[in-house]
């Protein structure tokens, strides 16, 4: 689904009230662009769920719910990270707490925090748990072990209430939800960069495949192999059998004339050249590809000679309608003298010849007179006459 850009396309789901407090703080203050939901484990998986619907694809979670949805949706998840920093207010409330605690972590710090309870004289022990029903285990385990109190987050929280534990709850540092937002933040600028690349990149694939499909001329392109990887639309119905794939069959079993082959093997253009397709004549030019030094394949253009000639006619009626045409021929030139029948003899002679013809004169002698009798006496006649002013041109031109 494509969003707008201004858009949220990232969530924080709080574990704790607290935390998201704390977060909204840095959020707003920041003009961050992250939505925020109070959830942990199975409730922020089904809540994830409806938001990847929206278009969200970036969550952060303290790391027991990061499991949890990387897990059940495979979505990209940021952790705030819970230290043994952060439990350490807390452990002095416990040594008011008449029995020993019960430690509930996500991730295995136990060692440490049981060892900083042994030197302040608190008797603990550490659960872990990786889920909700793994959660109530580990809590009824706890109660059942004789703990007095409970440390650990909202989810064991619940639990706790349940089997009548006294409990608090750990919550992140200031920093270390700062930490997640700017680091989703990142990641944030990251995922539009590569959006952006993705966008430009299938624009240049639609305007090459309207290039090719839509392009008059047949287009056939093989690799240095020989096989064929691109065949247009137009190409397509010279071949034959037609209406099948081409990608990936060698050239010389499709079409045996195309000379392709010669030209991977010489590395050189072969232009303007004719060749029978099944039975059309075309126009083709051959031309390899070439990549440091090395011939890697060769694209082949394609111009069915009918419809060259007969674009060429429409030109040419198009022309004359717009009055392209040579009005005067030799008898309208009137002059009597040696000199202008001199003139028009030499203008007769080289009217039948195929060479170049420069007009040299004074203005208003007829110049363009004499150029319209040349092209009417000519084989090119039927032909557009086209003037030019040359003193409109530059002289380097």
């Amino acid at each position: 689904m494509r969003r707008n850009a201004d858009h949220n396309q990232i969530c924080l789901l709080a574990p704790t009230q607290i935390l998201a407090e704390n977060a909204r703080k840095i959020i707003e203050h920041e003009h961050m662009p992250i939505t925020i939901h109070v959830a942990a484990l199975d409730a922020a998986v089904e809540i994830a769920k409806k938001l990847q619907k929206e278009g969200y694809w970036l969550f952060i979670s303290r790391k027991g719910t990061k499991a949890a949805l990387e897990k059940a949706l495979g979505v990209k998840t940021v952790g705030i990270e819970l230290n043994v920093s952060d439990y350490i207010p807390i452990i002095p409330q416990a040594r008011q707490e008449d029995g020993p605690i019960a430690i509930f972590t996500y991730e295995d710090i136990g060692s440490e925090l049981t060892s900083i309870c042994y030197m302040m004289n608190i008797k603990a022990k550490c659960y872990q748990f990786t889920d909700n029903d793994s959660c109530e285990r580990v809590v009824k385990q706890a109660v059942l072990d004789g703990a007095k109190f409970g440390i650990g987050g909202s989810t064991t929280a619940i639990a706790a209430q349940k089997y009548k534990l006294k409990h608090t709850i750990v919550e992140s540092s200031i920093s270390a939800i700062d930490d997640a937002l700017r680091y989703a933040m990142q990641m944030l600028a990251v995922h539009k960069e590569d959006e952006k690349a993705r966008e430009e990149l299938q624009i240049k694939l639609e305007q090459f495949n309207n290039i090719l499909n839509y392009s008059h001329d047949g287009i056939i392109a093989i690799d240095d192999k020989g096989c064929i990887v691109v065949v247009n639309r137009v190409a397509s119905k010279m071949l034959s059998p037609k209406d099948q794939s081409y990608t990936g069959k060698n050239i010389d079993k499709v079409l045996s004339n195309t000379r392709l082959t010669n030209v991977l093997q010489s590395g050189k253009n072969e232009i303007n050249q004719l060749m029978d397709i099944n039975g059309t004549m075309v126009s083709t030019n051959r031309v390899p590809i070439i990549i440091n030094n090395e011939v890697k394949g060769v694209v082949a253009t394609f111009q069915d000679v009918k419809i060259l000639q007969t674009a060429e006619q429409k030109i040419r009626i198009k022309l004359h309608e717009k009055g392209l045409a040579a009005r005067y021929v030799f008898a309208d030139i009137v002059g009597t003298s040696s000199a202008m029948q001199t003139s028009k003899k030499l203008a007769e002679s080289f009217a039948n010849s195929q060479f170049t013809v420069m007009l040299y004169g004074e203005t208003g002698t007829g110049k363009e007179l004499f150029a319209q009798s040349i092209h009417n006496a000519s084989p090119r006649k039927d032909g557009p006459f086209v003037a030019i002013n040359c003193t409109s041109l530059s002289k380097s031109l």
